[in-house]
């Protein structure tokens, strides 16, 4: 007999079963863990299909993406392409006043293409190509309205440069080239206004020649000479200018002929019997000393100053007609004689210059000349000579015909002769030695100095107040 002890194998162990050990073989802690009863491991969850799938593929992407063989190409196989991107589309244009601006310069308005390229340039856009248009548009704009201003400015067109530098300006307001046109302007308005204004004194000059408002005519002539208008010519019908040795210069005033009332009507305060009122009439007319002769005039011609009071512009006296005669002679010798005293005649129509009054300023003297005022309330009494033209002139530009110092005439004293006389001759009326005196001095009365007031002395008297004046014949 087989022992079946002896024969049997050990127990075959399965999976998930444990040999139990011997009870005397597993110690005591071991033992008691043993006799809990076993609990079978959790079950681990089963993975579907559909999901492992998807699990590999995601796998297999990542592994790809991030492999360093991607893109690796298998001969004979070509690699997938991605699709072509789609180019980003181009934004569109702005084109806002663009169109204006374009309108502007093709009209060529300057100014409203400027400000529909303002407007543009506030939006923050593009504006290079309508700043090249108006930058054309305003070179060619400046260059017509210079060729106009040009144009103008050769035709004296005064009107037409106005208008073209104030378009200038309009545009262009701080340029220096409006500056310089404004200039222009201004110069050619000036010119402009002057001419007109020479054209009116030419005309009052001719109006108070016609009138024999000699003076007048003289300061519209200043006044044209002032503008820059040739006035001698017109000058020379009024004053001519005598140069004396060393150069000193003798003015003599033009006297028109004509007729004059000679003498003083009854009522005249201060009127004397010899001042019998008649007519004269001077058929010629002459050249009068401006002023009484001077001291630097005298010195000039003699050589010598006997004035008491000195002073080359203070009027010569302490001279006789016997003085005045050699003085007469030198100066004649240099101007071919043409020089004398005046007559009586000569003397009053010159002095009241077209005036029929007692003064040529009036019926009154207060301030107008160098007399003994110390009777008048507004007179002056000044005790000596004064420079000559310290006064203004009669309306025929002679100064101190009242006062200063009496002057000298080449007729004799003598009553006047009755009725009407045509250029009375120096002489004519001799009666005596004596030589009129006429206009009164420094150290006489207001009646002394009228225009028709007589005095007289011998021909060798000298005095303070006692000089003469000249004139020149044709």
């Amino acid at each position: 007999m087989i022992d079946e002890t002896a024969t049997q194998h050990p127990p075959v162990r399965r999976a998930g079963m444990v040999a139990k050990p011997q009870e005397n073989q597993i110690p005591p802690i071991r033992r008691a863990a043993l006799a809990r009863p076993l609990t079978p491991p959790p079950k681990r969850p089963r993975i579907r299909a559909p999901f492992a799938l998807l699990f590999l593929v995601a796998s297999a992407l990542l592994w790809w993406q991030f492999s360093p063989w991607k893109g690796f190409a298998i001969p004979g196989m070509t690699p997938p392409q991605p699709p072509p991107r789609a180019a980003p589309a181009e934004p569109k244009p702005d084109l806002r006043f663009v169109a204006e601006i374009e309108t502007a310069v093709a009209e060529g308005n300057l100014r409203t293409a400027r400000d529909f390229l303002a407007q543009r340039t506030a939006l923050q856009v593009p504006t290079a190509e309508q700043e090249t248009l108006v930058q054309t548009l305003e070179a060619k704009r400046k260059n017509e309205i210079a060729t106009a201003f040009q144009a103008a400015e050769q035709a004296n067109d005064l009107a037409g440069m106005r208008e073209q530098h104030a378009d200038f300006l309009s545009l262009w307001p701080d340029e220096a080239l409006g500056t310089a046109w404004a200039e222009k302007v201004d110069a050619r308005e000036k010119a402009e206004a002057d001419k007109i204004r020479r054209a009116e004194l030419a005309e009052q000059f001719q109006k108070h020649m016609k009138s024999q408002q000699f003076m007048a005519a003289d300061q519209a002539l200043d006044a044209m000479a002032k503008l820059g208008a040739d006035v001698t010519g017109r000058r020379s019908l009024l004053v001519r200018v005598i140069q004396l040795p060393g150069g000193v210069p003798l003015r003599m005033r033009w006297i028109p002929a004509g007729s004059f009332q000679m003498g003083s009507p009854p009522e005249e305060e201060g009127r004397m019997a010899d001042e019998v009122l008649h007519e004269v009439v001077l058929t010629k007319g002459f050249w009068l000393g401006e002023t009484e002769i001077t001291q630097a005039q005298w010195e000039a011609v003699m050589g010598m100053n006997t004035a008491y009071n000195k002073g080359p512009t203070l009027p010569v006296e302490m001279v006789s007609v016997r003085e005045i005669e050699v003085f007469l002679d030198r100066l004649n010798k240099d101007q071919k004689g043409l020089f004398r005293l005046p007559t009586e005649a000569e003397w009053e129509y010159a002095c009241r210059s077209k005036t029929s009054t007692a003064y040529h300023a009036g019926q009154s003297l207060t301030t107008q000349a160098n007399f003994d005022g110390s009777q008048s309330p507004t007179g002056v009494y000044r005790k000596k000579t004064i420079a000559v033209k310290s006064f203004p002139p009669n309306a025929w530009g002679l100064y101190d015909m009242h006062g200063n110092v009496w002057e000298w005439c080449s007729d004799h004293y003598g009553p006047y002769d009755k009725g009407p006389v045509v250029d009375p001759v120096a002489g004519m009326n001799f009666r005596g030695v004596k030589f009129v005196v006429r206009g009164g001095g420094w150290g006489d009365y207001p009646d002394s100095c009228r225009s028709a007031r007589r005095y007289s002395h011998p021909p060798r008297a000298k005095s303070q107040n006692l000089g003469f004046r000249l004139v020149r014949g044709e």
